[in-house]
Formats: structure tokens, C-alpha cells, sequence
């Protein structure tokens, strides 16, 4: 599978016009023109181990997007709210490639396993073309990298009912939008920022009935470090940064049962 597309934004923000005056500034009006696509190529098997199913499963995936940013003042003279002087004008590009690979082993007639991993490297790249007085070249590159494992073990308690509980880790980084303003208010983007990386935990059950009513319940835990928030958010524009180790837990309760041939009762309850 493969996709491409183009994408174009304009935003006017309420900075004032003497906000703009500092020489780092990018300006009252952001205008983005972005290209992006991808690919994403996946192989499947099926075959025994130790006389039981086994199916595997791998795959790799690849994304581009390359974003021409500018930014202008919201001013023109005493005229306010239209597109003044260029104060922005930078070439972003980010790629990713990930590779993935997920089995699944049924090693007894109500036991079964699941294991994967997936290795993600993603690389973001800024090039400045606005170098002006004391605006210097704010070009840059910052990669993230990653091997996230999971594992999972299911029982079947009866043709009805099953248990089940996985553990594994996650990775995210920041987005263009998350980078692109620094919290010291100086020019160029926030490539300072790191990844976000986490250790997952879920235990749960799952029961189904004949007439196809549902009722899952699980109890989940999420330890992140690094996690991303907002620093700032000032006049439209919001800077992050990395807050630390943050720590998330709960239940979780989800009810289905068919009202008919044609509608459902979807119930779902999340606690804390």
C-alpha cells in the first residue's frame, strides 16, 4: 500500500505588532505548504510449532513529509491583519522507517502467545533560508530511535469467556507541530525536545455470548518518561517541552449488546 497527498494552511494569530519587533520573532502569520506519502509492505505465514498454529506475521513501513514553512508579520505599517515582511522562511523535512514483526503460537487448545517487536528511526531536518542581521542560520537535525517489544498471553476459560494479559513498551516523538516553536522564544525549531518512551501493562477478560452481547473489563498501568506538554501557549502559539516520568493507571469497561438487526447499546466506562 502506498499514499500520497499535498496539504496547505494559513493562520493568522493576535500577536501584537510590538511582540515582532524582536528580531528573532517569525512573525503573526504562519503559512504552511506540505508534501507527504508513504509506503507500508506487509508479509504473512502460517505454519506449526511443536504441532500447534503458529502465524507470523512482518512488515516494514516507510513516511516522508517535507514542509516549507514561512512566516510573515501581521502588519503593514498601521494596518493590522494582513501579510507584512517575511520574518520566517525554513525547509522542514521528517522520514521514518519501521520494521515490525508479530507471532502468534496457540501452544495448547485454550493457551496462547503472542510476541513482536517493532524498530522505529525517525529523522527531522530543518534548513534555514531566512539569515538576516541578528537572525543566524537556525538549521538543524535531530534522530530518534527505537526497539519497542510486546508480549501477550490469552486463556480460554470456556467457549464464552477469556482471559488475558500483555506487557510492552512505547515510543513516540515529538510531531512537526510540537517542534516547531522553541520555548526560549528564539528562532528555529525545538529540536531539544526527545522522545517520549513507556512501559505498558494490561490484564483483562472477556466474555461473549450467544445472542453476541460483550462485556470486556481490564485494569491497565502506563509509566512514560519523557512525556511531552505544553510550555507556553501564548497568543494562538504553543511551545513544549519534556516533563519528566509520568505514571497512568485505571480500569477500563466496555458493554455491547444488539438491539435488533440494526442498532447496538455500546456502554463504556473508564476509571480514574
Amino acid at each position: 500500500m502506498d499514499y500520497a497527498g499535498q496539504r496547505e494552511v494559513t493562520q493568522h494569530l493576535p500577536i501584537p505588532a510590538s511582540a515582532q519587533a524582536n528580531p528573532l520573532h517569525a512573525g503573526g502569520v504562519i503559512d504552511l505548504d506540505s508534501t507527504y506519502g508513504g509506503l507500508d509492505a506487509r508479509w504473512g505465514w502460517t505454519c506449526e510449532l511443536a504441532v500447534r498454529a503458529l502465524d507470523v506475521a512482518a512488515g516494514i513501513n516507510a513516511d516522508r513529509q517535507h514542509q516549507h514553512r514561512t512566516g510573515f508579520e501581521n502588519f503593514i505599517g498601521s494596518t493590522l491583519g494582513v501579510r507584512g515582511r517575511l520574518r520566517r522562511d525554513q525547509q522542514d523535512t521528517v522520514q521514518d522507517v519501521d520494521q515490525f514483526v508479530q507471532a502468534w503460537w496457540q501452544w495448547s487448545p485454550r493457551w496462547s502467545l503472542l510476541l513482536g517487536a517493532r524498530h522505529s528511526a525517525v529523522r527531522f531536518e530543518s534548513d534555514d533560508h531566512y539569515i538576516v542581521g541578528r537572525n543566524p542560520d537556525d538549521s538543524g537535525r535531530r534522530r530518534y530511535q527505537a526497539t519497542t517489544p510486546v508480549a501477550g498471553v490469552s486463556f480460554e476459560a470456556s467457549p464464552q469467556w477469556r482471559l488475558h494479559a500483555a506487557a510492552g513498551r512505547g515510543f513516540e516523538t515529538p510531531t512537526f507541530n510540537e517542534l516547531g516553536y522553541r520555548a526560549d522564544d528564539q528562532a528555529g525549531l525545538a529540536l531539544d525536545l526527545s522522545a517520549a518512551r513507556s512501559r505498558n501493562v494490561e490484564v483483562g477478560s472477556e466474555w461473549r455470548a450467544q445472542d453476541s452481547r460483550q462485556l470486556k473489563i481490564s485494569l491497565f498501568r502506563a509509566e512514560t518518561d519523557d512525556e511531552l506538554a505544553v510550555a507556553s501557549n501564548t497568543n494562538g502559539r504553543s511551545t513544549y517541552r519534556n516533563i519528566g516520568q509520568t505514571h497512568r493507571q485505571g480500569v477500563e469497561l466496555d458493554y455491547r449488546q444488539p438491539l435488533g438487526r440494526s442498532a447496538e447499546l455500546q456502554l463504556a466506562w473508564t476509571w480514574p
